[in-house]
């Protein structure tokens, strides 16, 4: 069983792949929309209207998926050779999805700071901004269940996503403490 360990709080049940990259953080640059040097230059999407005011969205950095998000990564027991990677100290985001406990550990997060899963009865996102050190999680049945991915967009210095179409519409900005899309398409 995948899961924390009885006994064991705060060892993962989650083994991904580890990245080198920036987490979110603020970065001052000229304009608010210019690329960092990481994925591609975040903006907003083309024609969008946005319900937030656009001057508190801002650069994080980073471009467009230049912090990648994992999909479906594999998961192992805490009790798993390759699980040493977090200690019983460590934070966790802990949730429980059709039946079966997961744990996202933050030093994970803090590299990849969403979480696609596609395998526990509805597709869902874990998300966390090392910058405000907010986590939620989200059921992205309301967005078709495609995935989320890093925008490279802040607002309010806190984490801005967007889901990735692969039909070619446009995509929609989520600020993550907000719970919903309030720039493009889907706001």
């Amino acid at each position: 069983m995948n899961g924390l360990a009885p006994g064991r709080p705060g060892r993962a049940a989650f083994c991904a792949i580890a990245g080198i990259l920036t987490a979110c953080s603020l970065v001052e640059t000229t304009s608010p929309f210019d690329d960092q040097g990481g994925g591609v230059a975040p903006s907003l999407p083309d024609d969008s209207f946005c319900s937030i005011p656009e001057e508190f969205i801002v650069s994080g950095g980073v471009g467009r998926d230049g912090i990648p998000a994992l999909v479906n990564p594999s998961l192992v027991s805490s009790e798993h050779a390759e699980a040493t990677y977090v200690r019983e100290v460590d934070r966790v985001i802990g949730i429980e999805a059709d039946g079966r406990f997961i744990a996202v550990p933050h030093n994970i997060l803090w590299w990849h700071e969403i979480v696609n899963f596609d395998d526990f009865g509805r597709p869902f996102a874990v998300t966390y901004c090392p910058l405000t050190g907010s986590s939620m999680v989200f059921d992205r049945s309301s967005v078709e269940g495609v995935d989320f991915g890093v925008s490279g967009l802040l607002f309010h210095n806190n984490l801005m996503m967007f889901n990735r179409r692969l039909d070619g519409a446009e995509e929609s900005l989520f600020p993550q403490m907000m719970q919903g899309a309030r720039c493009g398409p889907m706001e």
